[in-house]
């Protein structure tokens, strides 16, 4: 199922613009619980192991957004790409708490069994006298379907 959203050369001509080309990639997954707007697309985790994914387009580059992550492109394709990835359990994000506070995100995509790491998003003011803990987050959207 995860193949119905890979992105098929011509269809942002049919479709006119990525929010509506992304609108109905999702529409495919009933179980899918997103929000649009002119600008962007909000998808909700299926459960609690999720994360949130956005996407928005401004001036002609696009920003994916996974919680704290933070990715920039100026590209459309490769934009979807990594949204459409961190729908599902091809990727996964590896958030840094101090206490119950985010520090950082990391988002990584699986390639070849290994997961590999894209950049990392921290925030510069966080607890650093509590300790360190590791979680994995990870989509199911595309398994549910």
């Amino acid at each position: 199922m995860a193949s119905d959203l890979r992105i098929i050369s011509g269809d942002l001509h049919k479709y006119g613009d990525p929010i509506a080309l992304i609108q109905a990639r999702l529409r495919k997954f009933p179980q899918a619980r997103y929000d649009a707007s002119r600008h962007g697309v909000v998808v909700f985790p299926v459960d609690a192991s999720g994360f949130t994914v956005r996407f928005r387009e401004f001036g002609g580059h696009f920003r994916i957004e996974c919680d704290g992550w933070r990715g920039e492109f100026n590209e459309l394709d490769p934009a979807l790409e990594c949204f459409f990835a961190a729908l599902g359990p091809a990727s996964r994000l590896l958030v840094r708490l101090r206490g119950r506070w985010p520090q950082g995100w990391q988002l990584q995509l699986s390639k070849d069994g290994h997961w590999v790491a894209l950049h990392e998003s921290i925030r510069l003011i966080f607890p650093f006298w509590l300790r360190a803990d590791l979680v994995y987050l990870q989509n199911r959207l595309l398994e549910a379907a």
